[in-house]
């Protein structure tokens, strides 16, 4: 079975992170951002980094994660931050995270696909949960954003050279009883679809 490292920095929707990798034939490891130690991500298929409220700037039990990050690039493991986890990605590459005017929170569908790429195949009329008072600012050089919302706001962008992505909403939030019924499960299986 593939495993998939998970990266918990506190959020309420890890159960569903965990669930949504399972139901695609993952085993999610899960570990607490402060106890990854010099875990060895050649040993992962993938990696997520999921939501939350740490501290990113100048924190250090975050020095594993960002070791990870870079790992994952030099080699290509496909990784993805999510909502805090994309911030912290965003930091990593040299952008800016930065505090909204107004905080996202709710279910969304006003985003905008920017540059076609392998996680958006079949995605269309995205609506997704976000839950954050923060965003991603800025993407570094070696990025490009792939989706933003009606705000201009970067919703979704990607390392230009490996398969790292950072998505500020929660596409593993399945809600099909609300209205609007989230629909991000299919960047979910995109991302762990890739070869």
């Amino acid at each position: 079975m593939k495993k998939a490292l998970i990266i918990d920095h506190g959020s309420s929707l890890m159960g569903e992170l965990l669930t949504s990798v399972g139901d695609r034939g993952y085993d999610g490891v899960l570990k607490n951002y402060k106890n990854l130690g010099k875990a060895d991500v050649g040993q992962y298929h993938a990696v997520i980094s999921g939501g939350g409220n740490s501290k990113i700037a100048g924190n250090p039990d975050l020095e594993d994660e960002l070791r990870i990050w870079d790992e994952c690039e030099v080699r290509d493991i496909p990784m993805m931050g999510i909502c805090h986890g994309a911030q912290i990605g965003a930091h990593n590459s040299g952008g800016k995270y930065s505090k909204l005017n107004s905080a996202r929170k709710g279910i969304f569908d006003d985003y905008k696909i920017e540059k076609d790429d392998p996680l958006l195949k079949g995605v269309e009329n995205l609506t997704a949960l976000e839950w954050h008072d923060y965003n991603i600012g800025s993407v570094g050089e070696s990025y490009e954003v792939l989706m933003t919302d009606s705000k201009g706001n970067i919703q979704i962008g990607r390392h230009k050279d490996s398969r790292i992505y950072l998505v500020e909403f929660h596409p593993e939030a399945n809600r099909p009883k609300d209205n609007p019924v989230t629909n991000g499960g299919k960047i979910i299986n995109n991302f762990l679809e890739m070869k």
